[in-house]
């Protein structure tokens, strides 16, 4: 912000900027009208003191004629030369006046407009010089009129009216040292303006300096201290009434300035105390809530199957259960159905507390399918099931709310493990056998959800057992899951391209991969779903 204000004049530098342009103006004018005035004044004086040698000239003629002095023409020109200043001095006959004594006609009568002019109206003809001209000769042209009253009656001697221009006087008047005094009385009055000017601006210099610029250097150091700590600033220190009302200004700001921090201080206190309150009642509550949850977990986890029942029945498998929360909505059965082996996976609705919600009641729904179907039938015991899930949450009648259910792929291998048949609802089972992966689908309808029929019929696929093969079955949380360079799903193909690769391996180093897999696809990606993967080999 300083560089920003370095780059401008100072109020200062603008007022006297502005005071010595409009005082140069107005001396600039004041001169011109001065030296136009004082023109005025020399020209009149130089007229008044040509007329005047004219009169002094004109009245020794007159002398000189009534003494009968006057012989010649030469004789007055010799007189009138020798008058101080007087050059080239002649008479100018009226061209009647050389007719009626027989001389020759003056030329300058004719060419000289001046003359003519003096010869037509009688008056005086003053020819002044410029005032800074080089040649500074005034002339003056004198008609002689004709006199009838008085000592010298002209109109005895010559033939000519009264009145009436007989001649005229024509003379230079050298008037150098007159115009030298004129124009040095006008460079003095130049120099005087002049010097008042700079006498003016230095005296405005000062006193903006005094009165403007010390004050407000003062005001902005104590405008800058107020601003670090909010200081009074004392307004009487200052003569301007313009600075003392913003000096008044910026402690109104500051007293209200340190009202709001006040004011902000004591919110701010008793907000740290809301908050100290309201997080311990937040802590307290989280703690009751996870505690709850975490206990849902102990609960969820206490209806999968037993890992001992599991090694009895499925001697090479994996099962990858991974929820996205404490708790889950997938869920895994390895149980007895007489005399053979069910493998269910199932995907529930949502996630966290809703899916554990859902996954114990599909729990509970199998348990009472079990019993209500025919061993052995497990395409009715997933209809079962899906009806028991509808009823339980009245999805069967108009007044229930729950829109939800679950997806699921049963398999149940028959005793001696030569067959087995597989049931899927909106699941699919990866078969793999000698490095060929084949995809068993299942019935594009899942568990429950509202607007289904109550006995949907779910397709029963079978499927002949050898030694060496594979089965894997995944909930939609890993090929779902968002990642990559491109940030896209896992998908489908990706996972069936890793079974493929990984199949050969023992199950729980399957695992592994797979989890491994899914991590670093994730990357920096939020989980979305749980991700639950079964496999076994026969």
């Amino acid at each position: 912000m300083e560089g920003r204000m370095s780059r401008k004049p100072s109020i200062k530098t603008i007022a006297v900027k502005w005071i010595i342009l409009i005082s140069f103006l107005f001396t600039v004018s004041m001169v011109a009208v001065t030296a136009l005035n004082f023109r005025t004044l020399i020209q009149s004086a130089m007229t008044d003191k040509g007329l005047t040698l004219a009169h002094s000239i004109h009245a020794g003629l007159s002398s000189l004629m009534l003494s009968g002095t006057f012989t010649n023409k030469e004789e007055l020109i010799q007189q009138a030369d020798a008058i101080n200043g007087i050059e080239a001095f002649t008479i100018i006959r009226h061209a009647s006046m050389s007719e009626q004594f027989g001389l020759p006609e003056q030329a300058a009568l004719k060419n000289d407009p001046h003359i003519a002019r003096a010869f037509a109206t009688g008056l005086p003809e003053v020819i002044l010089p410029g005032l800074f001209a080089d040649d500074h000769k005034m002339r003056i042209i004198f008609p002689l009129r004709a006199t009838q009253d008085g000592p010298l009656d002209c109109a005895s001697c010559h033939h000519i009216e009264p009145n009436a221009v007989l001649a005229a006087l024509d003379f230079q008047v050298d008037m150098e040292q007159y115009m030298g005094m004129s124009l040095g009385a006008i460079y003095i009055l130049c120099i005087g303006f002049l010097i008042a000017l700079s006498a003016i601006t230095f005296a405005l210099f000062r006193v903006i300096d005094a009165t403007v610029k010390q004050p407000l250097e003062q005001l902005m150091v104590d405008l800058r201290a107020s601003a670090k700590d909010h200081a009074h600033i004392d307004a009487d220190l200052f003569e301007s009434l313009e600075l003392e009302y913003f000096a008044d200004q910026i402690n109104h700001f500051n007293q209200t300035i340190l009202k709001q921090n006040a004011e902000l201080a004591d919110y701010a206190k008793n907000l740290e105390g809301m908050v100290a309150a309201r997080t311990r009642e937040l802590g307290e509550a989280y703690a009751l809530i996870r505690s709850s949850i975490d206990y849902a977990s102990h609960i969820q986890r206490s209806v999968l199957p037993d890992a001992a029942l599991l090694q009895q029945r499925l001697a090479d498998h994996f099962i990858l259960w991974r929820p996205r929360d404490v708790v889950g909505g997938d869920l895994y059965w390895v149980e007895t159905w007489g005399d053979e082996t069910l493998i269910i996976l199932g995907d529930c609705t949502g996630h966290g507390v809703p899916g554990a919600f859902m996954t114990l009641i599909a729990t509970g729904a199998m348990q009472r399918a079990k019993h209500d179907v025919p061993q052995g039938d497990l395409a009715a015991l997933i209809t079962r099931l899906h009806c028991l899930v509808q009823m339980t949450l009245r999805q069967h009648g108009e007044q229930g709310e729950s829109d939800d259910g679950l997806e699921l792929g049963a398999c149940l291998i028959a005793a001696g493990g030569s067959r087995m048949t597989f049931v899927g609802a909106r699941f699919e089972l990866y078969a793999i056998d000698d490095g060929a992966l084949r995809v068993i689908k299942g019935t594009k309808s899942g568990i429950g959800y509202r607007g289904m029929a109550a006995d949907q019929a779910f397709a029963a696929n079978r499927v002949e057992l050898q030694p060496g093969l594979r089965f894997y079955m995944t909930s939609d949380g890993l090929t779902d899951q968002i990642g990559g360079a491109k940030q896209r799903m896992f998908g489908k193909k990706r996972l069936r391209e890793l079974l493929l690769e990984i199949h050969t391996l023992p199950m729980a180093e399957q695992a592994e991969r797979l989890e491994q897999a899914l991590v670093a696809y994730q990357g920096e990606q939020k989980r979305r779903d749980d991700v639950s993967v079964i496999g076994w080999r026969m």
